[in-house]
């Protein structure tokens, strides 16, 4: 569960950075 949860938040970021 936190490995989920962390690889979801580091989607986020991930993506706010692509843009």
């Amino acid at each position: 569960m936190i490995e989920s949860r962390a690889f979801s938040m580091s989607l986020v970021p991930v993506e706010l950075v692509n843009w």
